[in-house]
């Protein structure tokens, strides 16, 4: 991660994930700090609602933003590759980040997103969190236009306990022994 907001996002994610061992929706539970260019998508394996959107990224993407598909912030050949990651995001329980380029203006802009799935009994199924930061300084900028997915990482799963597993040896010839993994 590049830029520091989205460290301290995925690193409170953490805390809340090590504290009780099931965060809730990170953006419902932001530091003070992050709010401006938090979101949370309802239902990502729906339509993919944007709702909680911070004031910095509605300046950013627009006012009217709340309420709307989050890929269709993104032109048209990016938002299937952003429907895939909202995807293995809620499916995977994997956080991701995600390079963004975008125009305002006559400008080029790079923007960072981190999106991160809630865990826990009280999450709804499918929402995730979200931040989204522009790594340069936006001065009297239109809004962006035409979001494109540039590169994405998904981020190594949480340390955590493995479910058990039950290991089966079976003797198959004298010598070879074969190991079957049941879970």
């Amino acid at each position: 991660m590049k830029h520091p907001a989205s460290r301290a996002f995925h690193a409170r994610w953490q805390a809340m994930r090590q504290r009780t061992g099931e965060p809730a929706n990170a953006a419902r539970d932001v530091a003070p700090q992050l709010v401006s260019h938090r979101f949370a998508v309802a239902d990502a394996a729906g339509d993919h609602a944007l709702c909680e959107v911070g004031i910095g990224l509605r300046t950013l993407i627009g006012p009217d933003a709340e309420g709307r598909p989050f890929p269709a912030l993104f032109a048209p050949r990016s938002r299937s590759g952003i429907a895939d990651l909202l995807a293995v995001v809620t499916e995977e329980a994997l956080p991701t980040v995600a390079g963004i380029a975008a125009r305002a203006g006559r400008r080029r802009v790079a923007l960072e997103l981190t999106l991160l799935p809630p865990i826990g009994p009280q999450a709804p199924a499918g929402d995730l969190s979200g931040l989204m930061v522009p790594l340069t300084v936006q001065r009297n900028a239109p809004t962006l236009t035409a979001l494109i997915l540039i590169s994405w990482r998904h981020l190594h799963p949480p340390p955590g306990p493995l479910p058990p597993r039950a290991l089966r040896k079976i003797s198959i010839a004298p010598g070879v022994m074969l190991y079957e993994g049941l879970t």
